[in-house]
């Protein structure tokens, strides 16, 4: 469980917990999360992540990055 940014590609990302079965999804797929934000405490280290209510692809990838 994680939340993080920027380690050499410049993308953030997040991870879920969903616990219902999922069509596979491959990893350049864009998908809609929804949830709730927790927190976990894993060997004196807290987490964030979505414990997902659902999960599913998006039929419209977004931009892969914007410009500031």
């Amino acid at each position: 469980m994680d939340l993080g940014c920027c380690s050499s590609d410049g993308y953030a990302y997040m991870e879920y917990k969903y616990d219902k079965d999922i069509e596979l999804i491959d990893e350049e797929d864009w998908i809609k999360v929804v949830g709730t934000l927790r927190m976990e405490k894993v060997d004196n280290m807290e987490y964030v992540y979505i414990d997902a209510t659902s999960v599913e692809k998006m039929k419209v990838r977004g931009k892969d990055s914007v410009e500031l």
